[in-house]
């Protein structure tokens, strides 16, 4: 990976295989996407004492070395815990139902680069929402780089991604003449299955186009489901290297598995190494075959638009 002086440790907590979250990566790492964090797993020793596997990644930030972008650039955070008390720079959308976080650059509320991404990010939702939405010229394709909304969401819809309605860790950045860009990926520990929230344990069902307002508004536009069918098909034609990716994962994982569980107790089976490394396997197993409906599912109610 590139050198930088910002690293992050992914716990991973909600997710005991330690697979969704690179799974969701390396799905990023496939489409046209400008940046997608690069990560490694790691056992973590602390002052001696083990500490269990976490994932070591890069921090999102505007750098050559990361979302390369211009330095004036803005990125942008949609996140639910936004607070003032906690140092947050964020403002509200007219149709999102979470705030806004300014993360770069480094601004305050009523200063000039703040109150343009106000101001931008209000034409975004007044376009997008207006009558002439469609239009090229006076609808959202003026404001918005249409093809990075089409590869994030189906990467997030494709993983069932609980957080990304807007509610936590989505990334979209503006670079200066350019458009509103969605990205980068983050945190898929609460995807693919793994939760019971908003029933997202199933693979069936959208989950992005049904609650995000603005994804929503989009599949309004002709235009824009064909772009999502002839993307979304050209992913399902590939879905077998993510298949294979899963593999390779959970095979170089599971030594680090009875280890990891002896620190966090994720699985029953408590020193027994052979009961935990079947849990383990048991519940690959069954993120696979959640992925494989959720194609499926997913190329049927898309071929029906």
């Amino acid at each position: 990976m590139p050198e930088h002086r910002r690293w992050v440790l992914l716990a991973n907590w909600f997710d005991p295989s330690n697979l969704r979250s690179e799974l969701g990566f390396f799905l990023g790492r496939q489409t046209r996407l400008a940046y997608t964090p690069r990560t490694a797993f790691v056992e973590l020793v602390v002052n001696g004492e083990f500490q269990g596997v976490y994932q070591l990644a890069e921090q999102i930030k505007i750098d050559p070395n990361r979302l390369d972008i211009p330095e004036e650039s803005y990125l942008l955070e949609t996140d639910q815990r936004a607070s003032a008390a906690a140092g947050d720079v964020f403002f509200s959308v007219g149709h999102m139902t979470w705030p806004v976080v300014v993360k770069s650059p480094d601004t305050a509320v009523g200063e000039p680069e703040y109150e343009h991404i106000v101001s931008y990010m209000d034409g975004v939702d007044r376009a997008l929402f207006g009558p002439d939405f469609c239009d090229a010229a006076r609808g959202y394709a003026a404001w918005l780089d249409v093809d990075s909304f089409v590869e994030w969401y189906l990467v997030n819809e494709i993983t069932k991604n609980n957080d990304a309605i807007f509610f936590a860790s989505c990334f979209m950045h503006l670079a200066p003449g350019g458009k509103l860009t969605m990205g980068p990926l983050w945190d898929f520990d609460l995807a693919f299955g793994n939760t019971l929230s908003n029933g997202n344990d199933v693979p069936e069902g959208f989950w992005i186009k049904r609650a995000t307002p603005w994804f929503a508004r989009l599949f309004e536009d002709p235009a824009f489901v064909a772009r999502v069918k002839q993307r979304y098909a050209e992913i399902y034609a590939g879905r077998s290297q993510l298949f294979h990716e899963l593999d390779r994962l959970a095979a170089s994982l599971s030594p680090a598995v009875p280890g990891n569980n002896s620190v966090w107790n994720f699985y029953d089976g408590g020193a027994d190494a052979t009961r935990v490394l079947y849990a383990y396997d048991a519940d690959v197993e069954r993120l696979r075959d959640w992925l494989e409906i959720r194609f499926e599912w997913l190329r049927t109610e898309f071929g029906k638009m």
